[in-house]
């Protein structure tokens, strides 16, 4: 068993090693089982770009080893102008020759020469559309190349080279197999043009039946496809010009531009497009017009190039076909349908050939066949859209005939039911009449008929002569009247009077007359009742026509007073709407009529809510006393209708319940004698004007106190520094005496008390301009909680922003602002609590805050304390008010100022029993935050030359003493001028001034401000410092802007002094 599996294993081993190598090889194995095979797996190929090898140099091992497999069963090289070189190992396995064809289905090829290389040596034979049919091997429609294969291997070698599309599509057949295949393929194309053939005679026959010239193009079109067909498959070529090769060359292109002509032309035609779309209309024209020169180029332009021109032509006009179709179909047209649908599937086939053409798809029999498929399709389905066509054509003509038997019998009744008498009359006699004209008559039928024409009329002017010339000339188509009046015999021979239309006409090529006799009688009778009246008539008209102009004139004058109402009404309308203030209209009653926009949105209600409301439930005063001052009653109403209200506020309450500040102003509406129609209510809400004012008064009761305050400050400074340096001097000369120490220290601590008075004093006065520098808020307010809260029961939670902004501010000052809100909250709170600070950055300003749009530090104390009374919030920050006994009422006033000038905002939210809080909003600085000098240490010793100029003796005597002390040599000066003086002559003697203190403030003599002025240009180099315990300017805020080097704030002592001499040096 072992021995038979390995016996089975070796012979599969061995088949397959036998097999494996002839197709690695690309042998073709020739047996006498061969019925028909694609060539195209044992064939490889090699592009000659120049086309100038020959069967020598393709044999060259360089060339050899440049051939590549056939990657497809049929191959397409698009359009090219290099020659091609194929080669296939040919393997006979059999024991004698075999004989075998080799086809080349594709039969517009240039030139296809094939090399035979075997023992027998080499057999060549050439073919290709370039040579006469004759000079075929085999004469078939296709390229065939009989071969003898001798047992053994033998080499072909194919070259081909074409102008137009290069299809490679190589076959091996048994010579039997090959003739079965021809003529199976042969009855199935002389099927196809056996139908093409069928359908032109079809239409050719319509064509003379129906003299419509869309059927005729549509045999252009089908001849045409039906020839390119021929050409495509090489049918043309073998049968109708085989020995014209410069024809078969270019009928390709041709009958391609020839088809496309007729088919533009069909298509106008059979979608009738000159009516139903014009515009497409104008592009078939212009597109046919560019067709004609192409069939002419077919002729004189390279071929290479005009037959990818044809390809890309049938792809647009393709298109055109479908869209123009397409929107045919849109409209309605039932031969649309059957256009369309043709064109589609033609268009498939064409698309499937023109890829074949530029090798952008493989060679199958699907893409042969495509275009007979395809073509036969079209054709079909336009001769169905004919068929349908001549249809609604014969539907039509049988509507129409229908049409035609209708319109006959409505005649028929018509003129037998007509109320006039109509007769036909040919020869002088009548051959038909209607029921009414025998009746006029008075005859019986047959003796109507029987009667000539001019018996029927009596011998009167206008009777049998009038009526028989007017007959005669009609007939002898001399002038003649259509209509005219006449009289005519009725049976007992009465004279009527008639009124004749005639007219001539044709029956079966005779002469006739038609005429319409009405008979006037009555109407003669009645025309001289008529005109008796006429004149009555006439009369009556001229009274109406009085009557008319007065008419006429009133209604213009109603016109023209409408036109005014109405312009009036826009007028007021359009008034209404610009208008900012609320304007209400009520009747005499006090019901509303009309609101416009504003008081709509004042109010809260709307026009149509508000109509017929009481004018007291629309505008909701909060006074009671207001309302009753306008809507006791409505005679009241009307007396203070002409009160000017204008400047008395009133509170308001809208219907949302938000309370506003508004003004009233009524004004009744008089009719004549003063009688009262209504009245009309002028509304403006002045809110926002009202906070303005309370501002305005605020800041005006500030400012006025700021110059009572600033007086005050600058004495009492001056004072205090008298006081404050003494003692400071004192203590550094009683270090041996502690009580005497203690005495000063408290001395002092007093004085210090006095000066912080002064600093809130100062707020008020404009010498209490900040003094500035860049710092960082956490700080401060660190500091400010810890001294104040020290020893307290008060518990305080800090809340700051790690990248809190910095904020240019006066140290002092803002510092003086935060330890009034904290002392405030500790007041408020007396039986302890929790004081809440945050602080923290804001990016845009709440709307309702008076200070412009930025950016902002905003700090937020809060508390938990009694609350501030609602009648008590709008007064906290004037000067000296205050509800505590111990309390000075310059707190929260002068913190209200230092913000101001900082160019922030205090805020202040307050609810009684649960707490207040305020917010502080300082601008956000854009310095770097400058540090600040180390606490008070003890002054050290200096040397140097210094002018003082003060204008108070007891300063001078002081500030002498102090600086004395630190070791300089003074000079002292009571005004600018004598200060000027003692600089120029120290400096001309060379013994200048190390520094100068100048007093800003000189009552009756030179500042500060000038001084310096004339110091530096004595002296450029000039070392000043301002001094001032109050600023009338911003000398003292920005003192380097004046040429200053330092300030000295007054009241000062030893330390403050040595800090000044320390930064100026």
């Amino acid at each position: 068993m072992i021995k038979y599996t390995q016996r089975i294993a070796i012979n599969i081993i061995f088949l397959f090693l036998a097999t494996t190598p002839l197709v690695a090889e690309n042998i073709f194995r020739l047996g006498d089982d061969l019925k028909s095979t694609r060539l195209s797996t044992w064939m490889q190929y090699y592009e000659d770009p120049q086309g100038n090898l020959n069967l020598s140099d393709v044999l060259t091992e360089p060339i050899t080893m440049q051939f590549r497999n056939l990657s497809n069963e049929t191959k397409s090289f698009g359009y090219s102008r290099s020659t091609f070189w194929l080669k296939m190992k040919v393997h006979n396995f059999t024991n004698h020759a075999i004989s075998w064809l080799l086809e080349e289905e594709y039969p517009l090829i240039d030139f296809i020469d094939i090399y035979i290389m075997d023992s027998g040596g080499t057999t060549h034979y050439a073919g290709g559309d370039k040579y006469p049919f004759a000079k075929r091997q085999v004469e078939s429609r296709s390229f065939v190349f009989p071969v003898e294969s001798p047992p053994g291997d033998s080499d072909i070698f194919i070259r081909v080279n074409s102008t137009g599309s290069l299809v490679l599509n190589l076959s091996a057949w048994s010579p039997t197999e090959f003739y079965k295949k021809t003529n199976n393929e042969m009855m199935w194309l002389w099927i196809y043009y056996g139908i093409m053939i069928a359908l032109i005679f079809y239409n050719v026959v319509i064509f003379f039946s129906f003299k419509d010239w869309a059927y005729l193009y549509l045999v252009g079109f089908i001849f045409g496809i039906s020839m390119y067909s021929m050409n495509q498959n090489g049918l043309a070529f073998q049968h109708l010009w085989p020995e014209s090769i410069a024809w078969a060359h270019y009928s390709n292109p041709f009958f391609i531009f020839f088809s496309g002509a007729f088919g533009l032309l069909f298509t106008r035609s059979f979608l009738n497009l000159k009516k139903i779309l014009p515009f497409a209309n104008k592009i078939f024209i212009v597109y046919l017009v560019c067709t004609l020169p192409l069939i002419i180029a077919v002729f004189f332009m390279d071929y290479f190039l005009i037959t990818q021109v044809s390809v890309i032509y049938v792809l647009i006009i393709m298109t055109i076909f479908i869209a123009t179709g397409f929107i045919a179909a849109l409209k309605r047209r039932r031969e649309a349908y059957f256009y369309m649908g043709s064109w589609i599937i033609f268009l498939l086939g064409a698309l499937i050939y023109a890829a074949r053409a530029f090798g952008l798809t493989t060679i199958t029999t699907l893409t042969n066949w495509t275009y007979q498929i395809g073509s036969s399709l079209l054709v079909l389905l336009l001769s169905l859209g004919i068929a349908e066509k001549i249809n609604i054509y014969r539907r039509e003509r049988e509507k129409a005939q229908k049409d035609l038997k209708e319109s006959e019998e409505k005649y028929r009744i018509l003129i037998e039911n007509a109320h006039d008498g109509i007769m036909l009359i040919v020869d002088e006699k009548p051959i038909y009449a209607n029921n009414k004209m025998i009746e006029m008559t008075g005859k019986n039928e047959r003796d109507f008929y029987t009667t000539k024409l001019d018996d029927f009329f009596p011998d009167t002017p206008t009777g049998r002569e009038m009526v028989m010339k007017q007959y005669n000339n009609r007939h002898s188509e001399k002038a003649a009247s259509s209509q005219y009046e006449a009289q005519m015999f009725t049976a007992d021979k009465k004279i009527i009077d008639v009124i004749i239309s005639a007219a001539l006409t044709s029956i079966k090529g005779q002469k006739a007359s038609i005429a319409i006799i009405t008979n006037i009688s009555e109407l003669k009778l009645a025309e001289n009742t008529i005109r008796s009246q006429y004149d009555e008539i006439q009369n009556q008209c001229a009274a109406l026509e009085e009557l008319n102009t007065e008419l006429s004139e009133t209604h213009d004058e109603l016109i023209n007073a409408t036109d005014k109402i109405n312009q009036e009404k826009e007028h007021l309308s359009a008034t209404l709407r610009s208008i900012g203030d609320a304007v209400i209209s009520c009747d005499r009653d006090g019901m509303v009529i009309l609101l416009n926009k504003v008081a709509e949105s004042l109010t809260g209600w709307s026009q149509q809510e508000a109509v017929s409301m009481h004018i007291s439930d629309v505008i909701n005063l909060k006074d009671q006393r207001a309302k009753e001052l306008f809507f006791s009653n409505i005679e009241f109403i009307r007396e203070i209708g002409n009160l000017d209200t204008i400047g008395m506020p009133f509170a308001m309450i809208s219907r949302d319940g938000t309370e506003c500040i508004v003004e009233i102003n009524c004004a009744p509406i008089l009719l004549e004698h003063d009688v009262m129609a209504g009245m009309v209510l002028a509304i403006r809400d002045i809110t926002e004007k009202s906070k303005l004012e309370k501002e305005i008064m605020r800041i005006s009761k500030m400012e006025s106190l700021s110059i009572l305050a600033g007086g005050i400050a600058h004495d009492f400074n001056n004072l205090l520094t008298g006081i404050i340096g003494n003692i400071s001097i004192a203590k550094t000369m009683s270090a041996e005496s502690r009580e005497l120490l203690e005495l000063l220290d408290k001395s002092e601590q007093a004085g210090k008390r006095a000066v912080n008075l002064t600093r809130q004093l100062l707020t008020f006065s404009k010498g209490g301009e900040p003094i500035k520098h860049t710092v960082s808020i956490g700080d401060l307010i660190q500091d400010s909680v810890d001294f104040i809260l020290a020893g307290s029961s008060i518990s305080c939670t800090i809340t700051i922003d790690s990248d809190i902004w910095p904020v240019e501010i006066d140290i002092d000052q803002i510092s003086q602002v935060f330890s009034n809100m904290i002392i405030n909250a500790m007041q408020a709170m007396t039986e302890g609590g929790i004081i809440t600070i945050s602080a923290g950055n804001i990016h845009s300003i709440p709307a309702n805050l008076p200070i412009p749009d930025g950016q902002y530090v905003k700090i937020t104390i809060s508390d938990n304390g009694c609350g501030i009374p609602s009648e008590n919030i709008g007064k906290i920050f004037d000067p000296y008010f205050t509800t505590k006994k111990s309390g000075s009422g310059l707190g929260l006033a002068s913190s209200y100022s230092i913000i101001k000038r900082h160019g922030g905002y205090i805020d202040v939210k307050s609810q009684p029993g649960s707490g207040t809080s305020f917010s502080i909003y300082l601008t956000k600085s854009i310095g770097k935050i400058q540090q600040q000098a180390d606490s008070d240490q003890e002054p050290e010793m200096h040397e140097g030359r210094i002018l003082i100029m003060d204008d108070e003796d007891y300063i001078l005597e002081v500030a002498d003493k102090m600086f004395r002390h630190l070791g300089y040599s003074v000079v002292k000066s009571r005004d600018g001028s004598q200060a000027v003086r003692l600089y120029r002559e120290n400096l001309e003697r060379g013994a200048r001034f190390d520094l100068v203190i100048i007093d800003l403030t000189i009552p009756g003599g030179m500042g500060g401000a000038q001084t310096i002025k004339e110091l530096i240009s004595i002296d450029p180099d000039v070392k000043a410092v301002v001094s001032s315990g109050y600023s009338d300017d911003k000398v003292m805020a920005n003192y380097r802007n004046y040429g200053f080097k330092g300030i000295l704030v007054k009241p000062y002592q030893l330390q403050d002094i040595d800090r000044m001499l320390k930064s100026v040096s």
